[in-house]
């Protein structure tokens, strides 16, 4: 976790720096190359930090018929004409407390490992869902929303399924996978307080279960996609709060190039002090991780108490569980690495 962290402030550098280059410029296709290559870097970080359970996660009450019909339109165009998906999702049913952009990645992975299994055949790739109360360890009973993923594949053998859920492990070729697909799933779902089984047998097709954790709020409409702009709605003074002078540096010409001012901090304090000065700062960036006597999620929490209508915004690559980080303010979260698309969507809805 901590390895995936300090690469996710590298690639936060070197995706920044690409796009900030010229699109018209003779070499723009290698720059592409090396953006799209940072970014399956980025991809990979964010499956470590799954694994070891300590990805930034933003769970919300979801409702499942809806978010599986949408997804199996997706899903469709990747499977042969060969193999069906079949949806079997139980209504009226319990929303789910999850990470719905994390568990959308787990079912996609799940339904394309099970067409992998299934090559070469024809059948059905079943996806259903259902209300579930289990038994826990310690004997507690708790209500679960289960999710299964069955396939009539290939199947596993007894040593291949102990080994699923490590990182790296992979029965496909070189180069076909990372080997961090099942293992994302699973520390997602344990994160998330939930558990993974697996039924398999060689010949006999493979069961993927999840059980994830019952809401108990209503679910809310997801909010729609926010288009990037290229300007911002008005010349806002941005504060930016970032200790690595390469990262903040990279962060303040994307904010240029969408139209905001910047001014920059490298520590709570000089921020604080800067923020006290300048009544004309409209928006604060600031970085988890931060030297000195004050981490940011402090910062934040004084900011909100001295500055409450300030929109604010968090950025991180690292832990970010409530129990890790009991300051942890309730704040719009911007995940790193990230692209100069999600900056401005982030932008967007803290300052809408």
């Amino acid at each position: 976790g901590g390895l995936a962290h300090d690469f996710n402030n590298l690639l936060a550098v070197i995706i920044g720096s690409l796009e900030l280059t010229d699109p018209a410029s003779p070499d723009a296709l290698r720059i592409n190359r090396a953006r799209k290559a940072a970014e399956r870097g980025a991809l990979l970080t964010q499956r470590l930090l799954a694994f070891s359970r300590k990805q930034s996660l933003n769970p919300h009450a979801v409702e499942m018929k809806p978010l599986l019909e949408n997804l199996g339109e997706l899903m469709c165009h990747s499977l042969p004409a060969t193999i069906t998906l079949d949806i079997e999702a139980q209504s009226p049913a319990w929303p789910a407390w999850i990470d719905v952009s994390q568990l959308e990645n787990a079912i996609i992975n799940l339904v394309m490992n099970a067409r992998d299994a299934m090559e070469g055949q024809t059948g059905v790739i079943k996806v259903r869902t259902w209300n579930q109360r289990v038994t826990r360890s310690d004997g507690r009973r708790q209500d679960m929303v289960a999710l299964e993923v069955i396939d009539h594949g290939s199947g596993m053998s007894q040593e291949v399924k102990s080994q699923v859920f490590e990182p790296f492990f992979t029965t496909k070729q070189t180069g076909s996978g990372s080997g961090l697909g099942l293992s994302m799933v699973y520390g997602f779902v344990r994160q998330s307080g939930g558990r993974v089984e697996i039924e398999s047998a060689p010949g006999q097709g493979t069961t993927v279960r999840l059980q994830l954790p019952r809401s108990t709020l209503a679910p809310v409409p997801r909010d729609e996609t926010l288009a990037a702009t290229t300007t911002a709605d008005s010349d806002r003074l941005v504060l930016v709060l970032e200790d690595e002078s390469d990262v903040r540096q990279t962060l303040c010409e994307q904010l240029h190039q969408l139209g905001y001012l910047t001014l920059e901090a490298e520590s709570g304090e000089q921020a604080l002090k800067m923020l006290n000065a300048s009544p004309d700062i409209g928006l604060f960036i600031s970085d988890l991780m931060l030297p000195g006597g004050l981490s940011g999620a402090e910062v934040i929490n004084q900011v909100r108490t001295q500055f409450p209508q300030l929109p604010v915004l968090l950025m991180s690559g690292q832990d970010l569980r409530p129990a890790h980080n009991p300051q942890l303010p309730d704040v719009a979260l911007l995940r790193k690495p990230f692209t100069r698309v999600q900056l401005a969507q982030a932008l967007r809805k803290v300052t809408a």
